[in-house]
């Protein structure tokens, strides 16, 4: 039987190997023959040395560069017809524009566009990001008129969207919650911090503004004075191109207060949420949050905004705390609360592991993937 063909499309390789590395491999575990469209750096042989076949492009992620655009318009064009893929999976907004416009008249494959939540274009209030989202939801409606083109999303609000904004015909339009997590490697322990002595409190994501970073840091400035066992860490990558990034001053001078430290990205994140008593994420918006998963999976109880993505994951005082979006003092009093409750954080760690193990796993997001697949051939 013949390997089927899938050819994922993503802008970097940092972001491949942190979000869909696991699913690409269990897919060839199963069979299938996966390559790459990326923008590569450090990640290269890490990937090739995983059976991936790879396609170096120039992927530039701002919103428009017309002459880079028409570029890897053409260039993923002739990568696609020389390779002669089954399956095409672009993820996130540029890939997913760039690609769909790539496989145009391509009749013997099937395109999945797949979004990792709606980001910057549906929280930026500026103008020109109107006119980017005005330019978005008319090329996806035309986009998706095309039958061999389909759309995957991570939560019901994205899903919500794509139907009755984009009015995309639902028999098109999949959801599968995430990419899955290695519940070996995101293994269970949990901190039995009976004092609630010396309270460690984690975030780790992209240093964006939509994630939260700002209230994250006045929440920890705030306390500074007032509660001299907290400890405040962030962690994360600074994205340079995305247009809601952090500077790297900014940090560094939130890192001169007492009780707060940024860490630059790391590859492993495991031994930071360990240490942590309490992990946050007080983002805008979401697809569905691989960094909630991994505290979760790994037992450090998590405190988060009640948007989509977020709320699929943790549910009010049942797994975790829900706060409210662009709210120092919600975010403020929810670490007060778990950093006082050991029996609390004890009760959503043991829950949200359980979830993770019925509902998240990557065994269970491959079986969900796979049967899109298989659906769409």
């Amino acid at each position: 039987m013949s390997k089927i063909k899938v050819c994922f499309v993503i802008s970097e390789d940092w972001y491949f190997i942190s979000h869909r590395f696991d699913l690409a491999k269990k897919f060839i575990e199963n069979n299938f023959n996966v390559s790459l469209i990326s923008n590569f750096s450090k990640y290269q042989n890490l990937i090739k040395e995983a059976g991936i076949k790879i396609n170096n492009i120039n992927f530039r992620r701002s919103k428009i560069n017309i002459i880079n655009d028409i570029y890897n318009i053409i260039k993923i064009n002739r990568i696609i017809s020389k390779n002669n893929y089954r399956i095409v999976h672009a993820v996130g907004i540029k890939p997913i524009l760039i690609t769909s416009i790539s496989c145009l008249f391509k009749k013997n494959l099937s395109l999945v566009c797949a979004f990792a939540g709606m980001g910057t274009l549906f929280t930026s209030k500026t103008i020109l990001n109107y006119i980017y989202k005005f330019i978005f939801i008319k090329i996806i409606k035309l986009i998706s008129k095309k039958k061999n083109y389909y759309f995957l999303v991570q939560n019901f609000n994205d899903k919500d969207i794509l139907i009755n904004l984009l009015k995309i015909n639902q028999k098109k339009v999949f959801l599968v919650p995430g990419s899955g997590i290695n519940t070996n490697y995101y293994s269970f322990k949990f901190k039995n911090n009976l004092e609630n002595k010396n309270i460690s409190i984690l975030m780790h994501s992209r240093i964006l503004i939509e994630k939260g970073v700002r209230e994250f840091f006045q929440v920890a400035k705030i306390l500074k004075n007032k509660n001299s066992n907290l400890r405040f860490i962030l962690i994360g990558k600074i994205d340079k191109h995305n247009p809601s990034a952090l500077r790297l001053n900014d940090l560094l001078e939130w890192s001169k207060e007492s009780n707060f430290k940024w860490i630059d990205y790391k590859e492993d994140i495991r031994p930071y949420i360990y240490q942590a008593d309490i992990s946050c994420l007080p983002s805008y918006r979401e697809g569905l949050p691989k960094s909630i998963l991994e505290d979760c999976s790994c037992g450090t109880p998590v405190i988060c905004t009640d948007i989509p993505g977020c709320n699929t994951i943790i549910k009010n005082d049942f797994n975790g705390q829900l706060i409210k979006t662009k709210s120092v003092n919600s975010l403020l009093e929810a670490i007060l609360i778990l950093a006082n409750d050991n029996n609390k954080r004890f009760k959503y760690a043991n829950r949200s592991r359980e979830l993770i193990e019925k509902s998240f796993s990557i065994e269970i997001i491959f079986e969900a993937m796979n049967n899109v697949y298989q659906k769409i051939l």
